[in-house]
């Protein structure tokens, strides 16, 4: 995953990730990327399935289903595992085929993100897969315009040092869901941490 996101860094392109949330809008996805000749990332959100599922039996399944669908494409595929709760999910995904995932921990404070972060990566990297880290924190459904939810750069970038994700997520007035109102990106405070951390 990190080498597909680092070429689009450099050749100046993006690489969508579609969130699937079903094997119907996986398959989508992937007929879609292979439609437009275009890189894609694959994968599916913690956040979307059923917890006692997930907790059980649901994240080998999708693994593996996800998987076999990015081997066989003729376009390059990552497939990503995005918003767990649990570190034990993380390493189920890892160990069911994600080469990307990303643990649910920007809620916490600043140091315990960082410390739930660093055993994520710890494992990861120890087993050919890449980590999205997350400083800020995204409001869910409906704009807030509480600022405490934006990134502070000075403290993505000591994030970044001592935790050595791979990616980071970012929090510049972006929501989860757009409902209503206004989207209004802070492209400034985008600009800033950019100077202060090469990552995508």
């Amino acid at each position: 995953m990190k080498d597909l996101l680092l070429t689009a860094k450099k050749n100046s392109f993006a690489v969508g990730y579609f969130e699937a949330w079903d094997s119907y809008s996986l398959e989508a996805v992937a007929i879609a990327a292979e439609k437009e000749n275009s890189p894609v990332v694959l994968g599916f959100g913690g956040m979307t399935v059923n917890q006692n599922w997930l907790n059980n039996f649901g994240i080998e399944p999708l693994g593996a289903y996800a998987k076999k669908i990015a081997e066989n494409l003729k376009v390059p595929a990552a497939v990503y595992l995005n918003e767990v709760f649990k570190l034990n999910h993380v390493i189920r995904g890892i160990n069911s085929g994600f080469n990307g995932v990303l643990l649910n921990s920007s809620h916490l404070p600043l140091e315990k993100n960082i410390s739930e972060t660093k055993k994520v990566v710890e494992f990861a990297h120890n087993n050919s897969a890449h980590v999205q880290g997350e400083v800020g924190f995204l409001p869910d459904f409906e704009i807030n315009d509480d600022i405490s939810f934006l990134t502070n750069p000075s403290n993505a970038k000591y994030f970044v040092e001592k935790t050595g994700v791979d990616f980071l997520g970012v929090s510049i007035g972006n929501v989860h869901i757009h409902t209503k109102g206004k989207y209004n990106p802070d492209l400034k405070l985008l600009n800033e941490i950019r100077k202060m951390i090469d990552l995508p």
